[in-house]
């Protein structure tokens, strides 16, 4: 069954961060964020007991972005996993797409631009830094 909306995981241990995400993502006629997370652990939770279309993942948030991803990736197939960070870091990024990551996204992009990108990233496609997209 298909929702009406894209359902959207939030975790960041930032909360204005988190927050500002929320009213971008819910500003969509077509998106809802139904989650916010400040730790790995609840990602985790709330992605196995929402089954979110997407979660967005802090990298450095407590508990580990990337221990989140993994989880969430074995867990929940059906969510697309999305980084969002300041680390562009190669290893980084590497790691996030062994893992079954479908986005790794800066923080320093525009809000307009993430709803760009996570409606690419739902419609089955991948979003990556420059010059690491191939």
């Amino acid at each position: 069954m298909m929702s009406e909306y894209i359902r959207v995981v939030v975790a960041d241990d930032h909360r204005l961060l988190r927050e500002g995400i929320a009213l971008a993502v819910n500003g969509q006629p077509d998106m809802q964020v139904v989650g916010q997370a400040g730790t790995a652990d609840d990602a985790i939770t709330l992605s196995c007991d929402l089954l979110p279309d997407i979660v967005l993942l802090d990298l450095n948030m407590p508990g580990g972005g990337l221990l989140a991803a993994a989880m969430i990736a074995a867990t929940c197939p059906t969510t697309r996993i999305v980084i969002l960070t300041i680390s562009s870091a190669v290893e980084d990024i590497r790691v996030a797409r062994k893992i079954g990551a479908r986005g790794y996204i800066l923080k320093g992009v525009r809000s307009r631009d993430l709803i760009t990108m996570l409606h690419t990233i739902w419609a089955g496609g991948s979003i990556w830094p420059s010059p690491l997209s191939c």
